[in-house]
């Protein structure tokens, strides 16, 4: 605050002086307060941009152009690369397909399969950049950021089909969960010896359904994280068996080989269509691509991830057929 002072006379008066105008006032108010220097005023102006990108305004360049803020690029480098999302779609397809893949190529020929396994995968790779054009096209309609889709039922959400999409999804996880437990009555009737052998209906009524109402009844699969060390018992003899099988069949003199045509009795549209839905259920990764999408840095490279996922795992497979 600024202080001013009046001179006083002898007698404790203010005097005729104090009429006149600025007579015998002298102002402090300069004397006070320090100059500010430029290195002063360059640290409030850091300080103040700084504020200021912190809340998401932005910055002027130098050329007077808005410049993107630390903390939007800060947000642009989180997330997993390219490389990460491919890895993680690879080993994906190739969980699923390793159990599919055998028992498809002894029914369809090794004639049709590399074919329809390169047809449905040009299929699903189409699918997936449909998929991924849709998020960004969501998003430029909201005027939202680049992966605020988050997953397939936002998608859904978005576009008023989220009705349609439960009653696919549902019927989705229902033909799982019959294909699912057609491949456990085969490994399980596979495993018993023949004096024990039981019928696949037995199989299917009395062990198999009990498990899966079992499962259904699971919230969380954090419940069964205690009992993580019996999957992974599981993964490794399955390794190990399958290691056996291949070096035990090196050393057999009649081993059974894939026929090029399907099996008598079949004919071969029929087995083509089963086949291709086959495959394109083993690329059942779909419904992840947009929720993988969303964890990216770059969003706009999911189509390439997808497709170069795809590619990678048919250019393995189609070298285990040939």
């Amino acid at each position: 605050m600024a202080s001013f002072e009046v001179s006083q006379e002898p007698n404790g008066e203010a005097g005729a002086g104090a009429n006149r105008p600025c007579a015998g006032r002298r102002a402090s108010a300069g004397d006070d307060v320090p100059r500010k220097t430029v290195m002063d005023k360059m640290r409030r102006a850091s300080m103040a941009a700084y504020l200021a990108e912190a809340q998401g305004v932005k910055s002027l360049d130098s050329d007077g152009s808005t410049g993107s803020s630390p903390s939007a690029s800060f947000k642009e480098r989180e997330g997993i690369t390219r490389k990460e999302a491919w890895s993680n779609m690879v080993l994906a397809l190739i969980g699923v397909m390793v159990c599919l893949l055998p028992n498809i190529m002894s029914k369809s020929g090794y004639l049709l399969a590399p074919l329809l396994l390169l047809l449905a995968s040009l299929v699903v790779i189409r699918m997936g950049k449909l998929i991924c054009e849709a998020c960004e096209l969501v998003e430029e309609t909201r005027g939202s950021a680049p992966g605020s889709v988050k997953s397939y039922e936002d998608l859904a959400k978005a576009v008023g089909m989220y009705k349609i999409l439960l009653v696919s999804k549902n019927t989705v996880i229902l033909a799982t969960v019959l294909v699912a437990e057609k491949f456990l009555i085969d490994a399980l009737s596979g495993l018993l010896p023949k004096p024990m052998k039981l019928s696949k209906s037995v199989l299917r009524w009395f062990f198999i359904f009990p498990a899966v109402c079992l499962m259904a009844l699971l919230k969380d699969l954090t419940q069964l994280s205690k009992y993580a060390w019996v999957g992974l018992v599981g993964m490794t003899v399955q390794l190990f068996g399958l290691v056996g099988g291949c070096l035990l069949g090196c050393f057999t003199e009649r081993d059974r080989s894939y026929s090029m045509l399907p099996p008598e009795g079949s004919t071969i549209p029929g087995m083509a269509g089963i086949t291709l839905s086959a495959f394109i259920f083993a690329f059942a990764i779909l419904a992840t691509v947009p929720s993988v999408r969303a964890q990216m840095q770059k969003p706009q490279e999911m189509p390439q991830a997808l497709r170069d996922a795809i590619g990678f795992t048919v250019i393995l497979y189609e070298a285990g057929i040939t």
